[in-house]
């Protein structure tokens, strides 16, 4: 990978407490092996930015998770030793792990969280959102968001499908103070309204991906995912 697609990090949220769900639902079996294993495949398959995910300190997940050892997997309730044993070789290394302690207060402060630690590791030219549940997120969309970024230099890239605005959304690192100051389940909501009329939209085919929330909404993702597998 270039060192100008080495400036642009995907960020994966992957913090929240899967109230609805009623279980971890980023350790369901996906066809990669986890919800949160197949967001991060499918963030990687981009190939032009580099990978981050940030979860809730001493919370379910476990770096180790993008492994899916078949004891983890087990352990969570989540997949047999058959299931387990069919999964493909994981991208554990090509992903930087971070953890924050402010999960439980919101998707804002996972955000803002991430940014901070990425911000000091890495200075990124730009920071790539992704929700870990929302496993469908297609490559493509992805990568034309961070491309449109390195076409246009803009604040804020958002990727725009056939029925609304969505994920990914990009930001530059102008905005990165301000996406540190965020706490709170709106996310970064407030910045898209405040700078609206720098939103540059990277138009892409087809409905938004779906988040996975409800139990009803996995057995969806289920019955499509699997028989593509």
């Amino acid at each position: 990978m270039s060192d100008a697609a080495n400036a642009v990090w995907a960020l994966i949220l992957a913090g929240g407490a899967s109230v609805r769900m009623g279980r971890p639902k980023l350790l369901l079996p996906a066809p990669q092996g986890n919800v949160l294993k197949q967001t991060v495949y499918q963030a990687l398959s981009s190939g032009n930015c580099r990978v981050a995910v940030i979860a809730a300190q001493n919370g379910p997940l476990k770096r180790e998770h993008l492994e899916v050892r078949p004891e983890l997997q087990k352990g969570a309730g989540v997949m047999t030793a058959t299931e387990a044993h069919h999964v493909r070789p994981a991208p554990a290394e090509s992903v930087e792990w971070l953890e924050t302690d402010s999960a439980a207060h919101g998707l804002g402060a996972s955000l803002a969280a991430g940014v901070r630690q990425l911000r000091a590791r890495h200075s990124p030219a730009a920071i790539l959102v992704l929700l870990g549940d929302q496993p469908e997120m297609k490559p493509g969309a992805i990568r034309r968001v961070a491309d449109t970024f390195r076409e246009t230099g803009t604040l804020i890239v958002q990727a725009r499908y056939k029925d609304r605005p969505a994920h990914p959304v990009l930001f530059a690192a102008p905005l990165f103070a301000e996406l540190t100051a965020l706490n709170g389940d709106a996310g970064a909501k407030e910045l898209l309204r405040k700078y609206e009329e720098r939103i540059v939209y990277a138009d892409l085919p087809g409905p938004a991906p779906s988040d996975i929330d409800t139990p009803e909404d996995y057995r969806s993702y289920v019955r499509n995912a699997f028989s593509k597998s």
